[in-house]
């Protein structure tokens, strides 16, 4: 999948900031305006971000699972446990 540009762009003194959407998700690229600022490689910035917005989609897909103490059976166990004491 392609990300596309959505025309927002933040213009700054040594850089612009041009807004991407990937899979619904929207991230920033920065790119130089001279030769006399220095950032990271657009390329590089969209394959980060983009692996980034991957790795978040995938962690929402798994179901969450319910932590122990947030369950009725460890909610039982500490009243039987309150009840033999």
């Amino acid at each position: 999948m392609q990300a596309v540009k959505t025309g927002f762009v933040i213009r700054n003194k040594y850089s612009n900031e041009v807004e991407y959407e990937y899979r619904g998700r929207k991230y920033f690229v920065e790119y130089p305006n001279g030769m006399d600022y220095c950032c990271v490689s657009p390329k590089l910035q969209h394959e980060n971000k983009q692996a980034e917005i991957d790795r978040r989609i995938e962690e929402e897909k798994k179901p969450l699972q319910p932590i122990y103490t947030e369950t009725c059976d460890y909610a039982l166990d500490m009243f039987f446990k309150m009840l033999d004491e």
